[in-house]
């Protein structure tokens, strides 16, 4: 199936046209795009199944409660939506919620989503195996959705029309044995991580897990998970087949909230450079180790900040690696316009290492709410967006000259000054001795408010002072420079 499908998408298309929805558990309306090959199985030895999927068909603008579990066959046609945990990854939640009784009517063991225009919701969800029998190495199970409405009342119960082979932990190189494994990373947590035994990542993946931290405890993990990944920041876990000749070829990290394919690492043979072999393991609970040097899952953007500065904006981000980065369009929204771009920054898309970027708007002219994001586009045409910062720009009333931060420093201190009205401004640094050792500031302002930031790397340790002229305005700061 073509890639494009599977890193732009990840698509579970659940049709539910209309307003008659079924109330057995029916897989009428569904089609898979993207679910893992596997999934584990034991009331101790628990891990989460991802998987992401588009609910279609329901009313606009609609919110909707729901929870995740896994059906075997005999449960279609039935009222019985299967078993299993829910793993609640909700985007727009600082953390996964995790509950061991799904319901629509309690709170804490359900989700909401909010359908867009077209009745649809697109995200990422999850279950978790237990103890149940349906959770038997052999068996094929379908992921299973209970949708309500806002006040919980039963919409539909709804099984995709693709299963996932179930497989225990075990040394064994057969269809129904797995083998556990976890990795380091650079990646951004709560980010979502792809295993593919081919180096294009086409097909399905062999598993999906996510980015530790992710807020959250599930009970009863396997052994590996809780003293490996657990609450370690970048860490993530899961478990791969043990008949697999290709092992794990490529890595990926997918943004939790769009879907999209952010960085991957891959690796030809499945023997990974630092000796890790993922060729048909045998090691059951004890868990391959995949090192943060072998598949980093780079991140093309790992900062991004936004400040004022009198009149303009300062806009600042950067990258830890660029695989496949053609540039940085930067977009700005205020309260009188939507969504412009008011400039653009050549990026290096074959960069593996560090990449610092910088960006001033200079139209800021009016008192408001401004809004800037960045749009990173790859070299074959894809993009995703950064998240958005909002600055609140209006025009001092009174001049001012803050205290220095931080004080004492070294070498670098921010210095914050207000002018109400446009002037020629002049901001000088002087010694103890009352000698000019940096002119900080000589030029004509607009008004607004103004950082500069003063490096002292080529002083010695000591007291300085720090004066603004401005028209009729003049103070005097004391700041300490400590080395």
């Amino acid at each position: 199936m073509n890639k494009i499908i599977y890193t732009l998408s990840f698509l579970i298309v659940l049709s539910l046209s209309g307003t008659s929805f079924p109330q057995n558990l029916t897989q009428s309306g569904f089609q898979v795009v993207t679910i893992s090959k596997i999934i584990g199985s034991g009331s101790t030895t628990r891990l989460p199944c991802v998987f992401r999927g588009t609910v279609q068909g329901l009313n606009s603008y609609a919110l909707y409660r729901y929870y995740i579990q896994a059906a075997h066959f005999t449960d279609l046609g039935t009222t019985n939506i299967g078993a299993g945990n829910s793993l609640f990854m909700n985007p727009d939640s600082s953390k996964f919620i995790y509950t061991t009784g799904p319901s629509l009517n309690t709170s804490g063991n359900y989700s909401v989503f909010r359908t867009d225009a077209t009745g649809s919701y697109t995200g990422w969800f999850s279950f978790v195996n237990t103890g149940n029998a349906r959770f038997t190495p052999g068996y094929y199970l379908t992921p299973s959705i209970a949708i309500g409405d806002s006040l919980g009342a039963l919409v539909s119960r709804c099984a995709l029309n693709d299963s996932i082979l179930v497989v225990g932990f075990n040394t064994v190189t057969a269809d129904t044995c797995g083998t556990g494994i976890w990795g380091k990373s650079r990646g951004v947590p709560m980010n979502i991580v792809l295993l593919y035994d081919n180096v294009t990542g086409s097909g399905k993946p062999l598993n999906i897990s996510y980015l530790e931290s992710e807020g959250t405890t599930i009970s009863n993990e396997v052994q590996f998970y809780v003293d490996s990944v657990n609450g370690k920041s970048n860490r993530w876990g899961t478990i791969i087949p043990n008949n697999n000749s290709s092992g794990v070829r490529r890595i990926e990290q997918a943004s939790l909230s769009t879907g999209l394919l952010i960085g991957y690492n891959t690796c030809s043979t499945g023997l990974w450079p630092n000796g890790t072999n993922t060729v048909n393991p045998t090691g059951g609970t004890s868990a391959i180790i995949i090192d943060s040097l072998e598949a980093p899952l780079p991140v093309e953007l790992s900062t991004f900040t936004v400040r004022l500065n009198g009149n303009s904006v300062n806009l600042n981000w950067k990258t830890e690696s660029e695989l496949n980065n053609y540039g940085f369009e930067i977009e700005r929204k205020s309260d009188v316009s939507g969504w412009v771009k008011v400039g653009f920054i050549q990026g290096n898309g074959t960069s593996t290492i560090e990449n610092i970027y910088s960006f001033i708007d200079s139209k800021i002219s009016n008192t408001g709410v401004y809004s800037y994001r960045l749009k990173q586009i790859d070299n074959n045409g894809l993009f995703k967006y950064s998240n958005i910062i909002s600055v609140n720009y209006s025009s001092p009333d009174n001049f001012s000259l803050s205290q220095n931060y931080p004080n004492p420093f070294n070498p670098n201190s921010i210095i914050t000054y207000s002018l109400p009205q446009a002037l020629q401004v002049k901001l000088l640094v002087y010694n103890s001795l009352g000698q000019i050792v940096k002119i900080l500031e000589d030029d004509y302002k607009e008004a607004g408010v103004y950082n500069i930031t003063f490096n002292a790397s080529g002083l010695p340790s000591g007291i300085y002072f720090y004066k603004i002229e401005a028209g009729q305005f003049s103070k005097i700061r004391k700041m300490i420079l400590v080395k």
